[in-house]
Formats: structure tokens, C-alpha cells, sequence
């Protein structure tokens, strides 16, 4: 497995890795927020799809403003979630407004 520049990715260019990983048990640290590229290093692989994305998102903290969403640029595919359904994301705010809805109501 190699970590790669975004350019390299795209054009699954093996020859000037940022990191080089051999051994099939390697953690690598993910130290900074921000797209991190990693491809399969041996001949051909990347062109017959083994190539990876991993999104490090940086912690949010409830200002009482949501921010603007912020675009990001992804290269590669979509990947269906494989629980089968939409993945559902509930801040703590969100869970305690939902909660607070349900009491009111009676249903609880």
C-alpha cells in the first residue's frame, strides 16, 4: 500500500510515494484533518480499481450559528453504505430537541 499525492492518485503514479507500507499489518496515523490517498503498490493494481480516499473531518463545536457547508472535491466513487439504509446523524442538541418533542407529546 502506498500513500500518495492527490496527483499521483489520479494518475496511479507508483514512483515517488509520500509513505510506503509492505508489511499487511501496518496502522498508519492520520495526524491533520483533510483527504488522505492511498493506492496498491503493485504492478497495475491502482488501474484495476485498488486505490482508497480517507476524509479525516475535524471536530465540530455547537456555536448556536450552523455553519455554511464547506464544498470538498472527491475523485473517486461513490461507495453505497453497507448497512444498507441512509446513514443518520443526530447532534446532541438534535437528540435533545427530538427528546423534549417526544415528552411534550406524551410519548415517552
Amino acid at each position: 500500500m502506498l500513500r500518495v499525492t492527490r496527483k499521483d492518485y489520479l494518475s496511479c503514479n507508483t514512483s515517488s510515494p509520500v509513505a510506503e507500507h509492505s508489511d499487511g499489518h501496518t496502522m498508519v496515523r492520520l495526524h491533520r484533518q483533510g483527504p488522505y490517498y492511498f493506492i496498491g503498490g503493485a504492478k497495475g493494481a491502482c488501474e484495476k480499481g485498488e486505490k482508497l480516499i480517507v476524509v479525516v473531518m475535524a471536530p465540530r463545536r455547537y456555536s448556536g450559528i450552523a455553519p455554511a457547508p464547506s464544498p470538498m472535491m472527491f475523485d473517486g466513487p461513490a461507495v453505497a453504505p453497507s448497512s444498507g439504509g441512509p446513514l443518520m446523524v443526530m447532534t446532541n442538541w438534535a437528540l435533545v430537541g427530538a427528546l423534549l418533542v417526544i415528552g411534550i407529546f406524551g410519548l415517552v
